[in-house]
C-alpha cells in the first residue's frame, strides 16, 4: 500500500513510520546509518531540487530504537512559501543500513491544500 498524506499549507504535519527490513520485520535503528524523507515536484527531479528534504536529526526523530519507529516532522516553513496548493507530490522514506544496503521503506503522494489563515501569532 502506498499511503497518501494530506495537509494544509503552512501547518505542522507529523508522519509516523516504522522501518522494516526486506522481510517485513521491524528494523532496529542501530542497523541504520542514515535515513531520509524527500518530497519532490516530480520523481525524476534532483534531490537538491526537492520541495521538502529531511534527515535524521533534521526533521526525523527516532521514537523507538528497537522497533524502528521514527517520526518525520514537516514544519510550517517547509510549505508556507508555496503559492498555491499542490497535489500528487511524490515522497519517500529511504534508509541506508550500516552494511551499505539502501532501501525505500515507504512512499506515496503528498497533497498540500491551500490554507485560509496565513498569519502566525
Amino acid at each position: 500500500m502506498k499511503p497518501n498524506i494530506s495537509m494544509q499549507r503552512g501547518d505542522t504535519k507529523k508522519i509516523v513510520v516504522q522501518l522494516l527490513d526486506e522481510n517485513g520485520a521491524p528494523l532496529p535503528t542501530a542497523q541504520v546509518s542514515a535515513m531520509f524523507f524527500t518530497v519532490k515536484n516530480k520523481r525524476g527531479d534532483a534531490d537538491v531540487s526537492a520541495i521538502i528534504s529531511k534527515s535524521l536529526g533534521s526533521g526525523i526523530v527516532i521514537t523507538n530504537t528497537l522497533t524502528g519507529m521514527i517520526t518525520v516532522t514537516i514544519s510550517p516553513s517547509d510549505t508556507s512559501s508555496l503559492t498555491e496548493g499542490k497535489r500528487g507530490l511524490p515522497w519517500d522514506v529511504q534508509i541506508i543500513k550500516v552494511n551499505g544496503e539502501v532501501y525505500t521503506v515507504l512512499n506515496g503522494l503528498l497533497n498540500i491544500a491551500a490554507d485560509v489563515t496565513r498569519r502566525i501569532v
